[in-house]
């Protein structure tokens, strides 16, 4: 049985910068922030296993980008994980997580590896090869629409983006007295904004209430904390997103 790794030198990790060409918006940084690595439980008994997690290494990628936002990750593929002692580590169960998250600031994006299998006993680092393709913004555009009905069927329509609206109804818990739902069966990831005003131009405090997706269709609740007929919406859009393909070379030492 091996015994678990214990990782205490996450500010050793590997940094790179990839210098995009000329045509994209920005370089890009690359760091490894994270790494877990779980033995196999002993006996088979669950809870004996480390940190509540399936046995494999997790490895943490941060990209950053300081021109333009990322608008979503539309790509990955892992070319070659390996530790330094030759342990293929794609063997198995590999992947990407199929959640990245974007920053507040839409500069980064966080994205995880995963594998089923575990480094060999007495390795010391890590070397990741793949390729990550982003969709990346720098220009904004807004549509005001005014006057709109927030009503069941109401199409809400941007420069390049349609939400119909599919449910009006109290939420299921907290003290707001409304809720929409707004579905789109297209992608939405050039989608900056959406602002929710009354007729003299005031912001009504309307709040994602959360999101739902399955394949490229999206349901996004707004909560309202009054009950209102009609709202000016001021739709907001990314209008530039190109892809930017990040080749990923990093050697992670396990500070061990």
């Amino acid at each position: 049985m091996r015994s678990i790794l214990l990782l205490a030198a996450l500010a050793s990790l590997a940094v790179v910068t990839y210098a995009a060409p000329a045509t994209a918006p920005a370089p890009a940084k690359i760091e490894a922030v994270g790494l877990r690595i779980v033995a196999e439980a002993l006996n088979k008994d669950d809870s004996t296993r480390a940190f509540n997690w399936t046995a494999g290494t997790t490895l943490a990628l941060r990209l950053t980008i300081p021109e333009g936002s990322v608008l979503a990750l539309t790509s990955k593929k892992i070319n070659s994980l390996k530790d330094d002692k030759g342990t293929d580590l794609t063997k198995g169960l590999s992947q990407f997580d199929g959640f990245p998250r974007i920053s507040v600031d839409s500069k980064s994006f966080l994205v995880e590896v995963e594998t089923s299998t575990l480094p060999a006993k007495g390795a010391t680092k890590l070397t990741l090869k793949a390729d990550l393709t982003l969709s990346v913004g720098t220009t904004k555009k807004s549509t005001t629409l005014d006057n709109v009905a927030l009503k069941e069927g109401t199409l809400i329509k941007g420069s390049g983006i349609q939400f119909k609206i599919t449910k009006v109804s109290k939420p299921d818990f907290g003290e707001d007295e409304m809720q929409i739902t707004l579905h789109s069966d297209k992608p939405t990831e050039s989608l900056a904004a959406i602002e929710f005003q009354d007729a003299q131009g005031k912001t009504l405090k309307a709040q994602r209430a959360g999101s739902s997706s399955y394949g490229d269709s999206i349901d996004i609740d707004y909560a309202f904390p009054k009950k209102t007929a009609t709202a000016k919406i001021i739709l907001t859009e990314w209008i530039d997103a190109k892809p930017l393909t990040i080749p990923v070379n990093l050697t992670i030492p396990l500070g061990l």
